[in-house]
């Protein structure tokens, strides 16, 4: 095998020559791998705008029916509320024959968010598509947290019997507690949705 010393520069200009042959060479494979991170990262970033598009656009929708669901249990819980109440008090009490009380509890989805995290989609974003991001998903931790609670305070009531007025005193008393309660988380869904929806909205219009 044949070993090749490295030649000498016998001046300045030969010097000179073969440090930008090397620089100019140095350049070019950052540049190479600079271009190739570039399109990878547009690539990640393009894909999670896709995805999280996709989840808002459905989150909003589950949103605002279950926003309108909620208004119109909130009657109904109400009844049932004030009809405790008037019995705890001694006062006459009576319900409507047809009363139901359908609550529905979902979760927003976050996904697309979890995976923009951990993919680092959102550091190659533009600051204001991923503030908008920032402020509907923190949105949407609130209304979940909510969510949770309602369902579990829900729950509770669930030994509510056909007949109301079979309620002892106790029972009644523990029922009109768990009642207040939803009735309070209920609010909360209703308020902080409302402002959700907003966020939702903001949010879309930056991926576009």
């Amino acid at each position: 095998m044949d070993i090749h010393k490295p030649k000498l520069a016998h001046s300045l200009r030969e010097f000179l020559a073969e440090i930008g042959t090397i620089t100019v060479g140095i350049l070019i494979a950052l540049g190479l791998e600079s271009a190739v991170e570039a399109y990878h990262n547009r690539r990640l970033v393009d894909r999670a705008r896709i995805e999280l598009r996709a989840e808002l656009r459905s989150n909003r929708d589950t949103l605002a029916d279950t926003i309108s669901q909620e208004k119109k249990a909130s009657v109904p819980l109400a009844a049932l509320l004030a009809y405790g109440r008037a019995r705890l008090q001694g006062r006459p009490a009576r319900l409507a024959p047809d009363l139901q009380l359908n609550m529905r509890f979902v979760q927003m989805s976050t996904a697309g968010w979890d995976s923009a995290l951990a993919t680092q989609a959102l550091v190659h974003m533009p600051y204001d598509q991923a503030h908008a991001l920032s402020v509907a998903y923190a949105g949407t931790r609130v209304f979940n947290d909510y969510e949770a609670d309602a369902t579990r305070h829900w729950m509770e009531l669930n030994t509510w019997p056909d007949d109301p007025g079979t309620l002892s005193h106790d029972q009644l008393q523990a029922a009109v507690h768990e009642l207040a309660l939803n009735q309070g988380y209920q609010q909360s869904l209703i308020a902080s949705g409302a402002h959700l929806l907003l966020a939702y909205d903001k949010a879309i219009a930056a991926l576009r």
